[in-house]
């Protein structure tokens, strides 16, 4: 299925009109069933489907790897994922966030998950970050032709991009990277996750519940998705823009050369 398709518009300039062409972005709509009953329905670029569906069970706390799914089958707008139903479950972190937070319910969230910190060694230089951005947004070629998507990624240690998505949807975005990592057997401990979208809570739990350390955007941060990389043990950084990086919690891991952590 195509991610892109050609249209006529008008365009007002200058006083002038002109009739051109113009590409826009395709969305599908997928209901996902899981063991038969319905779990959610995403708007979402029709690319990495499998990847999607992946990601989102595992950043939601649903399965824990790749051995729960028994299988998958995608069939148009539909899809259903069959999981062990006897394996164990993490904690649906994601779950306890409502789409609507209140200060209440930040400070409920933060209460519940005193204790559960991320422990990872990893660092990532701040210009190998800064260059992985650039590499991020040179490769979002749907975004380069229709203006209308959210791009993610994971980075390594050097910088280097070893898994990119884009969506219309920011959380699917990372959703996808998350599947594709999982299918590749990457692990998420010794990564950077690199968003064009901005921070929310939301993205902030999806990091936290797959072990990712890093969580940074060429975009801003909420106060509240500050608070929680704060609870997790997160580094995130916003505004990786230019030669610029804004740190927001947890800097140890982000370094300057030669320096061993800021």
């Amino acid at each position: 299925m195509f991610v892109s398709v050609k249209i006529s518009r008008i365009s007002i300039a200058r006083n002038k009109i002109e009739f051109l062409p113009d590409s826009v972005a395709v969305e599908v709509f997928l209901k996902v069933f899981v063991n038969g009953k319905p779990y959610v329905t995403f708007l979402a670029s029709p690319s990495m489907l499998k990847e999607l569906i992946i990601g989102n069970l595992l950043s939601e706390g649903i399965i824990n790897g790749l051995e729960e799914i028994e299988e998958i089958r995608i069939d148009n707008s539909k899809a259903n994922v069959e999981i062990l139903k006897n394996g164990e479950t993490k904690e649906k972190l994601s779950g306890i966030l409502p789409l609507y937070c209140t200060e209440g319910e930040i400070n409920k969230l933060e209460k519940m998950t005193r204790g559960f910190r991320i422990e990872s060694d990893f660092k990532i230089e701040a210009k190998a970050l800064i260059e992985s951005f650039k590499e991020l947004h040179k490769k979002m070629s749907v975004f380069r032709i229709t203006g209308c998507t959210h791009g993610a990624a994971l980075a390594n240690e050097e910088g280097k991009i070893v898994a990119l998505a884009e969506d219309l949807g920011r959380h699917n975005a990372v959703d996808k990277v998350v599947g594709y990592a999982a299918l590749k057997g990457l692990d998420l401990k010794s990564h950077a996750l690199l968003t064009t979208g901005r921070v929310t809570p939301l993205l902030v739990l999806k990091a936290a519940t797959v072990g990712i350390p890093v969580v940074c955007s060429s975009s801003a941060a909420t106060l509240s998705s500050i608070r929680l990389a704060k609870a997790f043990n997160i580094t995130l950084a916003g505004f990786v823009r230019g030669n610029r990086i804004n740190i927001y919690a947890n800097p140890q891991r982000i370094t300057l050369s030669g320096q061993a952590e800021i």
